[in-house]
């Protein structure tokens, strides 16, 4: 039978010593090895968690023109409820937790769409989200989770919401929370139902 084997090289740096593995256990090396070798996997780990996001810019210009049609007159509504369902199955709903509408110009999507591949959006700043925010509608949710907004011209919409809910455990009670978000398209004095999940 062949033996496997893992050996980790010495650091330049650190005086790690070479550990070598086999299905039966450790090598040589003990008590001291090991250690080195929790040690360089928790570098590892650190390393790769604390790796920064790549950048990058959306080829839509910000332009807060795009965002002043939701102030133009319009016959338009969109209504729904909104509600997630954890990782045991049970369904959490946005009750009191407020849903934002924001417009959805090519730059919001583009935005949106670099965040949800892990990109950091450089073009995306506080001073941007500063802008846009008087362009922000908001709706609390009821006891079901249901929202609407009224009076919308027609266009793309960014509706999202952030659910929160209580955990009990052993210890005592947390607060745990969610993010979902979609964008909606809505024609000239529609009615838009919108179920707000994930």
């Amino acid at each position: 039978m062949s033996t496997q084997r893992l050996a980790v090289r010495q650091h330049p740096f650190y005086d790690f010593p070479v550990l070598r593995w086999t299905p039966t256990g450790f090598g040589r090396g003990g008590l001291r090895s090991m250690t080195a070798v929790a040690m360089v996997s928790f570098l590892l780990l650190s390393l790769s968690g604390c790796a920064p996001s790549p950048d990058a810019q959306t080829r839509s210009p910000f332009s807060e023109k795009d965002f002043e049609v939701i102030l133009a007159e319009g016959s338009g509504r969109i209504y729904g409820r909104a509600f997630l369902t954890t990782l045991e199955g049970e369904v959490k709903v946005a009750a009191g937790n407020t849903v934002q509408l924001w417009p959805a110009p090519a730059f919001m999507k583009e935005v949106l769409s670099l965040q949800d591949r892990g990109y950091n959006v450089t073009n995306y700043t506080q001073a941007v989200v500063r802008k846009i925010r008087p362009y922000i509608r908001e709706s609390l949710g009821d006891a079901q989770g249901n929202f609407e907004f009224t009076d919308l011209p027609a266009g793309d919409y960014l509706l999202q919401v952030t659910i929160t809910w209580e955990v009990h455990g052993q210890y005592g009670s947390s607060t745990a929370s969610d993010h979902v978000r979609t964008i909606v398209p809505l024609g000239e004095a529609q009615a838009l139902k919108v179920v707000l999940t994930r």
